[in-house]
């Protein structure tokens, strides 16, 4: 289960989008976007890892109402609070849910969507700070 996944589905309950907002450090935010739908949230086309400003031009350019949670909006509110059509959840908001997580994993338990423990893997959308460092080592120290 997903971080994004887990700050969004706390506010399944809303009428509105929401847009789950996660401060990814480099000036940067992992962000998605989740519809409504009977019994929760549906993921609006693909999980990413942007400037903050470029999420905000596509949330202006869609033109639909959205709740942003999440820390990322917290850290660059500025950015979010100046558009139409949108409002931040609130600092309760800002990180994931263990109970998020439990009622996630336990709906797909049920629907028997899972694997076993040695077939999982984590998803990162980008390289980690150490890797990205590490290439770049490697790249210095070559003859």
């Amino acid at each position: 289960v997903g971080t994004l996944d887990l700050v969004a589905y706390p506010l399944r309950h809303s009428r509105r989008d929401v847009v789950a907002v996660v401060d990814a450090r480099r000036r940067e935010v992992f962000w998605a976007r989740y519809r409504p739908v009977p019994g929760g949230l549906e993921r609006v086309g693909r999980e990413a890892v942007d400037p903050p400003h470029e999420v905000v031009a596509e949330l202006e350019a869609t033109g639909v109402e959205v709740l942003v949670a999440g820390d990322g909006a917290d850290r660059y509110r500025e950015l979010f609070s100046g558009l139409d059509r949108v409002e931040l959840a609130g600092p309760e908001f800002s990180a994931p849910s263990a109970l998020a997580l439990l009622e996630l994993a336990q709906g797909r338990l049920e629907r028997e969507e899972f694997v076993g423990p040695r077939e999982l893997a984590p998803v990162y959308l980008r390289e980690s700070d150490a890797a990205i460092n590490w290439e770049r080592a490697q790249l210095r120290s070559a003859p």
